[in-house]
């Protein structure tokens, strides 16, 4: 099913409603599930519409912009609620006693949320690249007539 096709439940762009669903995204809310869930929301294929109009704005700013920083903003949640959770792990042990699963649950959980994030906000929490020389670099730089030399003539 294609997310932006074409639906006969069209919602006109406004701004609140916009704002809300931005205020929602930043705040670790799916698009997909909050347009389901709520019938007095656009389908998500209208609020992927919306992002292609550059006359559709939030203040200052396009809707496209300012779901691109919400959708960042949703990045720095997920990571504040994945690190309280990891710290959270003790607490959901039984006794004194480890139960496996829950660890194994929660790691697959974790790991799904911090795939996202260096998705949606790759220059803050993607894998970085190491890209420096540690072994010294020699550069000559040498010019086309010094490669190819005239044949020497031989002597008579």
């Amino acid at each position: 099913m294609d997310a932006i096709a074409e639906d006969d439940d069209v919602m006109a762009y406004s701004e609140k409603m916009a704002r809300e669903i931005l205020v929602k995204i930043a705040g670790g809310d799916s698009l997909t599930k909050m347009c389901k869930e709520n019938k007095d929301y656009p389908n998500i294929s209208t609020v992927l519409r919306w992002r292609e109009n550059e006359k559709h704005l939030i203040g200052d700013m396009t809707f496209y912009d300012a779901y691109i920083q919400a959708r960042c903003d949703q990045a720095d949640w997920y990571f504040d609620y994945m690190t309280e959770a990891a710290m959270s792990i003790e607490e959901d042990l039984t006794g004194n006693k480890t139960d496996n699963a829950l660890i194994q649950a929660r790691r697959l959980k974790l790991d799904a949320i911090k795939w996202a994030i260096s998705k949606l906000k790759p220059g803050t929490y993607g894998e970085k690249l190491n890209l420096t020389q540690d072994t010294p670099l020699k550069i000559e730089i040498v010019s086309y007539a010094d490669i190819i030399k005239p044949p020497e003539k031989k002597a008579a």
